[in-house]
């Protein structure tokens, strides 16, 4: 693909579209400016809850089937619209350099948990104060957290730097170069230890591609 080929460093020297000269060592000081912004956060939830409405459609009568349609008796019966309590009085901390596991069965709410802490749920359901340096989310503090899903969805037939090069030139911001993206992209493969596997396809269930341990990252 075009696009993802070599650049030309400041001093006019050539490299592998990485923004670093070639056998040269990567340092973070060679990283763009969006990195050296970064500072540490704080994340607090308390009693956080989650509540969804849910139609509830009643099975019909042995009455209604044999007559000619449902009564008004059981038209009223037939959908009625409930809460259910998705998650409940949910309270953490998860201080810098820590990680923070959430353990549970399928279904006890753990990937709405993390919507919620990630800002992905939105309206009167979801109660309770989720704060970052004490606080509210802001939209800067939303573009440098998140998580993978579960079935992350991932072009199969791209190598895994052009995935990371093509999702730097999409979502950094237009005040960096098109060179100073594709270092921070690099800088994420060096990072992740993903320097062996940056020209393997990402593959899927029918292409071979990388592990599925190596996609998560």
């Amino acid at each position: 693909m075009t696009g993802f080929g070599g650049v030309e460093t400041p001093n006019g020297e050539s490299s592998d579209g990485s923004g670093f000269p070639k056998d040269s060592p990567r340092d973070t000081r060679d990283l763009p400016s969006l990195l050296s912004s970064c500072y540490p956060i704080t994340l607090k939830f308390v009693d956080v809850s989650y509540r969804v409405k849910i139609e509830n459609k009643q099975k019909r009568s042995i009455r209604s089937i044999f007559c000619h349609g449902p009564t008004k008796t059981d038209q009223r019966s037939t959908a009625t619209i409930e809460e259910r309590t998705i998650m409940s009085g949910i309270t953490g901390m998860v201080s810098p350099g820590e990680i923070l596991a959430i353990l549970g069965p399928s279904g006890s709410g753990k990937s709405t948990l993390l919507n919620a802490l990630a800002g992905r749920l939105h309206g009167h359901g979801l109660t309770g104060k989720i704060v970052a340096n004490d606080r509210k989310l802001s939209k800067t503090v939303l573009r440098r957290t998140g998580f993978v899903t579960q079935d992350d969805i991932l072009y199969p037939h791209l190598t895994v730097r052009e995935t990371l090069v093509f999702c730097s030139l999409l979502r950094l911001p237009q005040t960096l170069s098109k060179k100073e993206k594709i270092a921070v992209a690099e800088s994420v493969i060096s990072e992740l230890g993903l320097v062996k596997c940056q020209n393997t396809i990402i593959g899927n269930s029918f292409i071979r591609g990388i592990s599925g341990g190596r996609e998560s990252e």
